[in-house]
């Protein structure tokens, strides 16, 4: 099969990949809306040439290519990028703007589930993605190469803790931005057991309502 370089001339019916804009109309008189299977195997190619030629950022991909020859199994992984531990993440596209409209809001625990939201399940930054919680029972974190198992409290309060500090960071670099009313508001999420509690409870809600985006973006099964 020649190799096709232009993905252009894809069939709309049947998603059949040609070299050229004349092959893909006369395939087209005939269609059926059905790939044979060799036509299913060379969309297949199509695709794996595509991922070859296209780099793709902030994407891990795993790929089991089974058994060949000598009964040993090749394993591929290609990351170009590295979940960052609780604490540890990206947060330089979060702005000062952003920052601003979340403490100034009414209700400050509907923001911090906000930047939680913007922190640990933005699509966008999937390195960021290191957190999940499949069910009430128990938390997962992403820690220095490798999935583990956290109590449920103890990861709420981390994420809280560290992603309060990124709003904290944000007042004590722009004060003037900020009314005494705001800073408090943030304090107390900081210091006050009571405030901590209705975050923690709330983070939790957020990590559950969120975890299918932790599936989509590094094919975890659970």
């Amino acid at each position: 099969m020649p190799r096709i370089t232009d993905f252009s001339h894809s069939c709309e019916i049947c998603g059949r990949h040609h070299a050229s804009r004349q092959a893909k109309s006369k395939h087209k008189k005939n269609c059926q809306g059905e790939m044979r299977e060799i036509d299913v195997l060379r969309a297949q190619i199509v695709a794996m040439q595509i991922q070859l030629q296209v780099p793709k950022t902030n994407t891990t991909n795993s790929c089991n290519i089974g058994s060949v020859g000598n009964g040993n199994t090749i394993n591929t992984t290609v990351n170009n990028y590295t979940i960052n531990n609780v604490g540890k993440e990206n947060v330089d596209y979060i702005t000062n703007d952003d920052i601003r409209k979340l403490i100034k809001a009414k209700n400050l625990y509907e923001s911090l589930q906000t930047i939680i939201k913007m922190i640990h399940f933005n699509p966008e930054h999937p390195e960021n993605v290191n957190v999940y919680v499949p069910n009430y029972g128990e938390g997962h974190h992403f820690e220095n190469g490798q999935w583990k198992k956290m109590e449920l409290q103890e990861l709420a309060q981390n994420v809280v803790k560290k992603d309060v500090l990124v709003m904290a960071h944000h007042i004590d670099t722009n004060t003037r931005r900020f009314k005494n009313e705001d800073v408090m508001k943030v304090e107390s999420l900081q210091s006050n057991i009571r405030c901590q509690t209705q975050a923690r409870r709330d983070c939790i809600q957020t990590m559950i309502e969120n975890h299918g985006i932790v599936k989509e973006i590094h094919n975890i099964d659970f």
